[in-house]
């Protein structure tokens, strides 16, 4: 098996401090990409990480990248997770836009997860650490 590829747009490193976590849990190694020029990645499952820009939006390259390889989507099993900061009214509106793009493109998103600024699992309670950690083993299968 190969690694799984995780899109990634972190401006300040905030979105970056949940891959640690992705990795402790994923089955598989992870690839980091950052630079949407390169190809779309040809893989069945893949992760995109992205912070919230303004007052919710997908940060622009990100959403141009995602629209650009939009038939590349299609019937992929996705993890998508962003960071956010709570004094916004659309807190991580980002995760919601990425969703709904790949919804839109008939992928197949296995869980959406949002984290307020730099990730702490001991925020989490019990149930919501198993959910997610369970989230992560599935959809690294």
């Amino acid at each position: 098996m190969g690694s799984l590829p995780i899109i990634l747009a972190s401006n300040t490193g905030n979105t970056r401090t949940f891959i640690p976590f992705i990795q402790e849990y994923a089955k598989r190694d992870l690839q980091v990409i950052e630079d949407f020029n390169n190809p779309f990645p040809s893989c069945n499952s893949l992760a995109i990480g992205a912070y919230t820009w303004g007052n919710g939006k997908i940060p622009k390259r990100l959403k141009e990248y995602l629209i650009e390889n939009h038939l590349q989507l299609h019937g992929r099993e996705i993890f998508i997770f962003g960071s956010g900061n709570s004094v916004y009214p659309k807190f991580c509106g980002a995760v919601e836009g990425i969703k709904k793009i790949c919804l839109d493109c008939g992928a197949d998103v296995i869980a959406a997860f949002k984290f307020e600024q730099r990730f702490n699992a001991e925020k989490l309670t019990k149930l919501e650490l198993n959910k997610l950690i369970g989230s992560i083993k599935y959809w690294s299968r």
